[in-house]
């Protein structure tokens, strides 16, 4: 039952990205059946979005509002798909920045910058908006096992200008964005989930665990770089750049075995932004620890 299930979520994904890659035009016109599509004919995604819907509401099980905000859900990740059918490659239209004296701050010191995001609203708009400002931009991602969204998305960073490094390249893709951050570079991760290959740290998350990937404190204990969490929600007048504290992580690693405190201010930083714009939030699979091993909904 499960190979079937997520047999259903690929085959979803896969007529997406070729629409998206083929026919832009026609994906976005689609995007009201092709929504309905994910979560009907997708028991995965209906399952995972439902699991982050109930985690983002503190509903139970059938809480009220809470396959709503799981369709929702869906439909953001559809818009985020639609993106890289952009023939332009452009930026999107910005609403708004909230928080611009914390982007200055870090960038100040002219040390690097770590951009620490999720999985939110447009992504890709904020790293097309990141790239405008600054000279060298760096996203860190691991090639897609999609080959068609692949192509979209090798074909749209090329466009904004952005340097893509792959994490699924090893110890010598994490030795480069050190020289590049010492250098004064802007690397840009994901935080909200580990990517095959990657070592993660459970943090408390929603009531629950989200694993997170390890590596975006330990460069920056390494390089001495703050970690500045960003964040692109859709709003109605286009993408809201929203950015938190910068987060400076002591030289000296925690005790073994507890959670660094720069992880946890991280997570934190991640849960106001769901919690602010919880129908952005881009996650089709059930995304803390705990309700992995739930039964299906």
């Amino acid at each position: 039952m499960t190979t079937l299930r997520h047999r259903a979520a690929a085959a979803w994904l896969t007529l997406l990205f070729w629409f998206v890659a083929h026919a832009p035009g026609l994906a976005r016109a689609l995007r009201t059946p092709g929504v309905w599509g994910g979560w009907a004919f997708s028991p995965a995604t209906r399952r995972g979005t439902l699991a982050n819907a109930r985690r983002v509401l503190g509903a139970g099980p059938h809480g009220r509002g809470v396959p709503r905000l799981a369709r929702a859900m869906i439909g953001s990740f559809y818009d985020a798909v639609l993106e890289f059918g952009d023939r332009d490659g452009g930026a999107p239209r910005l609403e708004s920045v909230v928080g611009q004296e914390h982007y200055d701050a870090a960038r100040a010191p002219a040390r690097g910058t770590i951009l620490a995001t999720a999985h939110m609203g447009s992504f890709e708009g904020a790293m097309a908006l990141v790239a405008r400002r600054e000279r060298r931009v760096y996203v860190v991602f691991r090639r897609d096992p999609y080959p068609v969204f692949e192509r979209l998305r090798v074909r749209r960073h090329e466009r904004l200008g952005v340097l893509e490094c792959p994490v699924d390249d090893g110890l010598p893709a994490w030795m480069h964005l050190r020289d590049a951050l010492r250098k004064d570079a802007v690397v840009l991760l994901q935080a909200d989930r580990v990517l095959p290959g990657q070592k993660g740290v459970p943090a408390p998350f929603l009531g629950g665990s989200l694993l997170m990937p390890e590596g975006i404190v330990k460069l920056a204990r390494l390089t001495s770089a703050p970690i500045l969490p960003v964040f692109a929600p859709r709003v109605a007048g286009g993408v809201r750049i929203v950015v938190d504290e910068p987060i400076h992580v002591d030289p000296e690693p925690p005790p073994r075995g507890t959670i660094d405190p720069a992880q946890r201010l991280l997570a934190a930083a991640v849960e106001r932004a769901v919690l602010a714009y919880p129908d952005q939030w881009l996650c089709l699979h059930p995304a803390l620890l705990e309700d992995q091993w739930c039964p299906a909904s």
